[in-house]
């Protein structure tokens, strides 16, 4: 409206000069910018890593407004063939999600602007696109021959604009045998949240 204003001013009672033509563009570029922006962005930078212990602390969803989510998926111990369910989204930023070798991991990937790169792929593999939207079943890794998967990961990730990187990574060993010695005593991480920085 102020710029419009200007204008119209301008045409009457003086001349419009290219720096006004320029900064009208400007801000409807910022304006069209800011309009697209997922609603869950904010103006503080937030650094969270999730890593549940097992199953049952699994949240049903992890969320960052703006800045890095880390999702350590690896220390669950999967019986039976169960299925673990979660979405993580990350407004603008990055989501890192770290599943575990031997689990059958469904992955539901919704990236409005940005990059999606999976296990496999180096950080050189960078597709920048815009509402890259995919369904992708990564099969179980790390098994003996004849071995069934220990579980399924089935998993709803979403970033507005930013990265989803996805890897493999090997699952946390068992409680230590009797005839090892026990660890230091160390403070234990919190189920839910192993460490959280802003």
């Amino acid at each position: 409206m102020v710029f419009g204003l200007g204008l119209v001013i301008s045409a009457w009672w003086g001349r419009t000069g290219g720096g006004t033509v320029f900064m009208v563009i400007l801000t409807s570029l910022l304006l069209a910018g800011a309009a697209v922006l997922p609603p869950n962005v904010t103006t503080d930078w937030h650094n969270r890593v999730w890593v549940p212990m097992d199953a049952a602390s699994v949240r049903p969803s992890y969320d960052v407004g703006a800045g890095r989510g880390e999702l350590d998926l690896t220390h669950i111990p999967f019986k039976n063939g169960q299925t673990v369910r979660t979405q993580a989204s990350v407004g603008a930023g990055q989501l890192q999600v770290t599943v575990p070798d031997g689990v059958t991991a469904r992955l539901h990937i919704d990236v409005k602007l940005g990059d999606v790169r999976l296990p496999g792929e180096s950080s050189k593999d960078f597709h920048f696109g815009t509402d890259q939207e995919q369904t992708v079943t990564l099969p179980a890794t790390g098994l003996k021959k004849g071995e069934k998967p220990h579980g399924t990961l089935d998993l709803d990730l979403k970033v507005g604009a930013g990265q989803v990187a996805v890897e493999r990574g090997t699952p946390a060993e068992a409680s230590p045998s009797p005839s090892s010695p026990p660890p230091p005593s160390t403070p234990s991480p919190s189920s839910q949240d192993k460490g959280e920085h802003q």
